[in-house]
This record gives C-alpha cells, structure tokens and sequence, in this order.
C-alpha cells in the first residue's frame, strides 16, 4: 500500500511514503470514488506500521536497534496457516497481524467495520451461490508464544445459508499470506 518494500523499519521513510500517498488519494485531493476508502485504508496502514516499528526497537537490545537482518524476519508462507476450520494462527503478534488482515480483507470484499482496539474487521463479500455475507475477522494476540489466532465467521445478510465455513477460512489465509508477502516485500 505505502511501496515501501524493505524500507519499512525506517520510520522516517515510512512517513515519507505516508504522505506522499496521503496527498494522492486524500479526498480533499482525489474526488474519485472510494478516495475516503483509500484515505482511512492508508491511515490505518500507517498507524499499524508506526505501532510495527516502535514495537520494535523497544523490544530490541540496544545493538541491535540499529540493523535488523532480513534472515529473522519469517517467510510470508510461513507466517500463515490453518489452526482449524474457522481459525488461522499467525506467527506474528496482533498488530502486525490486524496490518496483513486489514489488507488481505480488501481484497477478498468491501471493509465495513474497523476496531484496531479490538482486534476486529468485518467484510461484505459475495460468494457465488450464496447470498450477501459479512464476514467477521477477530484476531486475538497471544503473549506467550509471539502469534495471533483469527477466528473467523460468516453470517448471511438475508438470512439464507451462508457459505460452509471451511473453504470461507482458507480463502481468507490465502489471501492473508499474499498479504503478508505484500507487506513484507
């Protein structure tokens, strides 16, 4: 979203792509359609990349604040995977995480609810077959171990059947894993 590739620990380059692309999409700026989607969507990239960085460097010893090698960062195919039918355990702690939700639940439908407080995302999407759904995403860190689990619901619109939960869980990892390789890369 930002492009900021292997770039994105620099807080002051992260704030330089911020503001690049702020003034490119602000809707005061850009009068398309959707340019308040992309303003928020940008802020809220933001904010969880700021929140990524300070982490970060608090957590880091002070030699190692300086430099963090791209060999400890893990893969993106591995930072994702299917804990059960409606569970996905991400190897990465909550905030991170809600980032490569909140990204990969733009591409799977229209993002209609944002609590990064609460860890939640709610997404309207549309499965063939089925009828308008909302899909929720809570995303519940765990301290101990460093990663994140994302419970993951669906509940139709109409009150139809919705979609099985099981193929609805792994469409939404593998769009979180492509995210994660976006925002990584």
């Amino acid at each position: 979203m930002l492009g900021l590739g292997e770039a994105w620990e620099d807080p002051a380059r992260v704030r330089r792509a911020y503001l690049d692309a702020m003034r490119r999409v602000h809707p005061d700026v850009n009068h398309e359609p959707g340019a308040a989607e992309q303003a928020m969507a940008l802020n809220v990239a933001y904010q969880l990349i700021c929140a990524v960085i300070a982490n970060q460097q608090s957590s880091r010893p002070a030699a190692v604040r300086q430099s963090r090698p791209a060999s400890h960062a893990p893969a993106p195919a591995r930072l994702v995977r299917l804990a059960a039918d409606d569970t996905i355990s991400m190897a990465v702690p909550a905030h991170e995480a809600f980032l490569v939700a909140h990204e990969a639940s733009q591409s799977i439908g229209d993002v209609s609810y944002v609590d990064l407080d609460a860890g939640l995302l709610q997404v309207i999407v549309e499965f063939e077959g089925y009828p308008p759904c909302q899909l929720h995403l809570d995303l519940q860190g765990r301290a101990a171990s460093g990663s994140t689990e994302v419970f993951v619901t669906i509940e139709s619109a109409t009150g139809a059947a919705a979609p099985p939960i099981g193929p609805v869980t792994v469409l939404v990892a593998d769009a979180m894993a492509a995210a994660a390789a976006s925002v990584t890369a």
